[in-house]
């Protein structure tokens, strides 16, 4: 069990506290345990992303999703980036959790937006049916 990670001398960490100095792809922490010193060694994680997530959850008590929405994931340098094409709604965030986060946001207010509006223009119309097709207001 690590008990303190330690920075450069004259500086020292609290315990707990995670310090990582970067070299190239590698990284060393030197770490107390007990009173031993550990060197240890990390590469970076690189993986890829999904193109696309099938969400099927909200955020929001009110709305429930009845059919899975596609999601098409993209990177935007480090933005990760989620978008509904059928209804030109996207979230962004720095992890793709928070991307499809942010998507499910946007989608919830869209759709509390247009479920009762009455006077709808056809693009507006078509959108609202979409949605309709994928969620629906809880009981």
């Amino acid at each position: 069990m690590i008990g303190a990670i330690r920075l450069p001398d004259p500086v020292v960490s609290p315990p707990g506290a995670h310090t990582v100095e970067r070299k190239d792809a590698e990284a060393k922490v030197k770490a107390i345990v007990g009173n031993e010193p550990v060197a240890a060694q990390f590469k970076e994680i690189s993986y890829s992303l999904p193109g696309r997530v099938l969400l099927g959850q909200t955020f929001s008590p009110r709305i429930r999703i009845v059919k899975a929405i596609p999601a098409d994931i993209s990177q935007e340098g480090r933005v990760i980036v989620a978008c509904w094409a059928a209804t030109n709604e996207f979230g962004s965030g720095s992890t793709l959790s928070e991307a499809l986060e942010d998507l499910s946001r946007s989608i919830v207010e869209l759709f509390l937006a247009l479920i009762d509006e009455a006077a709808l223009g056809p693009d507006l119309q078509k959108i609202r049916s979409r949605l309709s097709d994928h969620i629906e207001l809880r009981g």
